[in-house]
């Protein structure tokens, strides 16, 4: 994917699945996230946030586009409930949503 990644691809959206576990049933819950991790190395390209840090705007801006690795999976622990508990309601939504498959 990487070493065939088109001019245009300055990052990939990834599918990180975060578990949660539920402090008063105990349940745990896998929620799945689009998430920017894997990008370029370029000047213009930077975090941005003080927490939560996102690059996919700093990516936009730099006149790339966003692409989708489907096949990176990225695990992520959570302590807590996070506040969106659906990939409609993550910061990376409309990438996602536009280009995820559906099951």
């Amino acid at each position: 994917m990487l070493t065939h990644a088109s001019a245009e691809v300055g990052g990939y959206v990834i599918e990180r699945h975060d578990i949660v576990k539920d402090p008063t049933s105990g349940k745990s819950e896998v929620n799945p996230v689009g998430i920017v991790r894997l990008f370029r190395k370029h000047p213009k390209i930077r975090y941005q946030g003080a927490v939560h840090e996102r690059p996919g705007d700093s990516i936009l801006a730099a006149g790339f586009q966003l692409g989708l690795a489907t096949q990176i999976k990225l695990t992520h622990l959570v302590s807590a409930l996070c506040d969106f508990k659906s990939v409609e309601q993550s910061p990376t939504a409309p990438v996602f949503l536009k280009a995820w498959p559906t099951a």
